[in-house]
């Protein structure tokens, strides 16, 4: 689970709004990027689903973390966060939250100091005058807060194996194994 609390980020300047036409009915769509938001060696863990992603990745032995090997390309996943939930709060106070959000491109910078996330952000808001002072904020530095289902999140398991529809042991044609061949 991507559960990163507010803390400062940037929002890039690669933002653009358009429409898409689905099934006759016109949905308008917001997309923009977030960078440098600072993660923790608990989130970076929780988000590549690697515990000791952290300690592979940077030498914690100084004052601030330094990146092991600085010299690759920031990693990106695999694949995307649907259904996410982001929020962003200006530094004037004013807050804008997107619902079920499309997380993509997502990757994780090495660079002294920690590990930072960068994504895109897609969301379907009304595009109207109350996103202008959002959109003059783009550059900036801003507090983000992130929520969703990453990748790597366990699925539930089933509980009972022998549900509805399930044969159990004592139902199960019996397999013919080399033990019982050999005997004839």
């Amino acid at each position: 689970m991507l559960s990163l609390n507010l803390r400062p980020a940037r929002l890039n300047q690669d933002h653009r709004g358009k429409s898409k036409e689905v099934n006759g009915e016109v949905t308008k769509l917001l997309t923009f990027g977030i960078d440098a938001m600072l993660l923790d060696e608990s989130e970076l863990g929780a988000l590549t689903g690697v515990a000791h992603a952290f300690r592979s990745l940077f030498d914690t032995s100084g004052a601030q973390p330094e990146p092991v090997l600085p010299c690759f390309k920031p990693q990106q996943f695999l694949e995307d966060i649907e259904g996410a939930a982001v929020t962003v709060r200006l530094k004037g106070g004013a807050e804008y939250r997107f619902t079920n959000c499309v997380l993509s491109k997502l990757r994780v910078h090495v660079v002294t100091g920690g590990p930072q996330l960068s994504c895109k952000v897609l969301t379907a808001p009304a595009l109207d005058a109350t996103l202008a002072p959002l959109v003059a904020n783009f550059g900036e530095l801003v507090d983000v807060e992130l929520h969703g289902s990453t990748p790597s999140d366990q699925k539930e398991l089933p509980l009972n194996s022998h549900g509805t529809g399930a044969q159990s042991d004592a139902a199960k044609p019996k397999r013919r194994g080399s033990s019982h061949q050999a005997a004839h």
